[in-house]
């Protein structure tokens, strides 16, 4: 997808975990997933790649003309949990359009800590990133910037 290569992920010094022996495979330690860099590990990332991002996951895994991840996997990642309905696999959605008023039901978000948002919005074809805004300020943005799609 083009990206920068300077994103990095950093697991947590306390997130080791020993997975064991399967199949052909040998035990072996491996770091947990965290969030973001907040608390001193995760993803580092920039804007532009975080779009990149967003923008694969618009075009149901496709780069130009080439399938780079499974349409089946990024359709799970927007179809909701068994135990929340406002949540898919590493994304929040927006049922009845009330989780994330001013978009779309179709949206799908990635969210980080500190008013950080990805914005996948099918009813425009659009994806949108948000950096460090205050959360309570995210509606008010979302109903403005849908109103600047839709012209």
């Amino acid at each position: 997808i083009n990206a920068s290569g300077e994103f990095a992920w950093d697991g947590y010094d306390q997130s080791w975990v020993e997975m064991p022996a399967s199949g052909q495979r040998a035990a072996q330690k491996i770091q947990s997933v965290p969030g973001g860099t907040h608390w001193g590990g995760g993803v580092r990332i920039n804007a532009i790649d975080q779009a990149k991002i967003g923008q694969l996951l618009l075009q149901s895994g496709q780069w130009n003309g080439h399938q780079l991840l499974p349409s089946s996997w990024v359709q799970s990642m927007f179809s909701a949990c068994s135990i929340a309905n406002f949540y898919g696999m590493l994304t929040w959605l927006n049922p009845g359009g009330t989780c994330f008023p001013g978009a779309s039901e179709q949206s799908r978000f990635m969210v980080g800590a500190g008013g950080n948002y990805v914005w996948i919005e099918p009813a425009h074809q659009a994806v949108v990133v948000v950096r460090w805004l205050s959360p309570e300020y995210f509606s008010g943005f979302l109903q403005r910037m849908s109103k600047a799609l839709a012209l």
